[in-house]
């Protein structure tokens, strides 16, 4: 179940759905509007994964705003940062005592290595390559091939994470 803009690939351009080793839903929040959590039935039990700038990140410093490239000119994607504070703030105030938090947990290494499989697979798979450049045109990939490559580097760097909340709604 996981929702994210997709590329013209038909991959999405955020390797969410690898990053959690859970056989639960997995629900990508980077791609919905800021404040938007979505709505769970009683008894549904959730991964929430999303992406967020590293807390030591001073705002409008120059580290954020070179982590905010991806997120800026990408064309295929309308992800969103979001502070893991927020995110937890919005879930308590949405469901207050009728959602329970069974984990948090930071994922970043799984989604830099996931990152780094994508461009590997993307620019190194002649085929998927030829597609790619055929879909988008040669600037467009390779636009987006920078873009995974240089998030992955920022994740790597730590100015970019990535977390997984699973919960339970009562």
């Amino acid at each position: 179940m996981p929702a994210a803009n997709s590329s013209p690939l038909g991959l999405s351009f955020s390797p969410f759905a690898l990053t959690s080793s859970t056989s639960d839903p997995l629900l990508c929040l980077d791609s919905l509007p800021h404040g938007r959590i979505p709505s769970l039935n009683a008894g549904c039990k959730v991964t929430l994964e999303f992406t967020a700038f590293s807390p030591s990140l001073r705002i409008l410093s120059a580290a954020q705003v070179i982590s905010a490239i991806p997120f800026i000119i990408s064309e295929h994607s309308r992800r969103r940062p979001r502070p893991l504070v927020s995110v937890l703030k919005q879930l308590s105030a949405s469901y207050g005592p009728n959602l329970v938090v069974d984990f948090l947990s930071n994922v970043s290494a799984d989604y830099e290595h996931a990152l780094r499989h994508m461009y590997k697979s993307f620019s190194g798979e002649p085929k998927i390559r030829e597609m790619g450049v055929r879909n988008l045109g040669i600037q467009a990939w390779r636009r987006d091939m920078f873009l995974v490559a240089l998030e992955a580097a920022l994740v790597r760097r730590g100015w970019i994470e990535r977390w997984a909340v699973q919960v339970t709604a009562k």
